[in-house]
């Protein structure tokens, strides 16, 4: 797969393959995915990597694998302040991967977008720390108000796959 990722009719007769042979292909998703395709053996699961996604590189799957290593997020707006403070990623990117579900174990994507937005308003990273908490003391009483159901609607999905993904 990483081999053929740019011959998009080679890659579909792969994953073919893939299927046939009992392989489960996942989408991407945080703590899994990195650069290119990986293989989990404990799970039998590929991972698409994100490299093949517009706007994104090496250093923003590189980055987003290190904060999913370095501990334990149970929080999204703990990861969204790490992402801001301690990444390559912009917020085109950190938007895209939202929208495409990357962040998936946190919630529905436009739960998730709603909670980026009202982050992106109010948080920047040379804020003095005291105004940094009051900030993000701000955001999760906005969230608190959410519809964690909420999501975007299958055609709005797909077509926002196929502007980032292609397919």
């Amino acid at each position: 797969l990483n081999v053929f990722e740019d011959g998009a009719d080679k890659s579909e007769k792969i994953m073919s393959y893939i299927k046939e042979k009992g392989y489960k292909i996942e989408s991407i998703s945080f703590g899994k995915s990195e650069s290119r395709y990986t293989y989990d053996k404990d799970d039998n699961v590929i991972y698409k990597g994100l490299k093949s996604i517009k706007y994104m590189n090496d250093n923003v799957a590189d980055d987003l694998l290190r904060l999913s290593k370095s501990k334990q997020y149970d929080d999204f707006i703990e990861l969204l302040k790490d992402i801001a403070e301690d990444t390559v990623l912009d917020s085109r990117q950190t938007s895209i991967l939202i929208r495409l579900d990357f962040f998936k174990s946190f919630g529905n994507s436009k739960y998730l977008f709603k909670i980026y937005e009202k982050f992106s308003e109010r948080f920047k990273k040379n804020h003095k720390d005291k105004t940094k908490d009051a900030r993000l003391t701000e955001v999760r009483e906005y969230v608190s108000t959410l519809d964690k159901d909420v999501d975007f609607t299958i055609n709005e999905k797909i077509d926002y796959e196929k502007k980032m993904l292609g397919y």
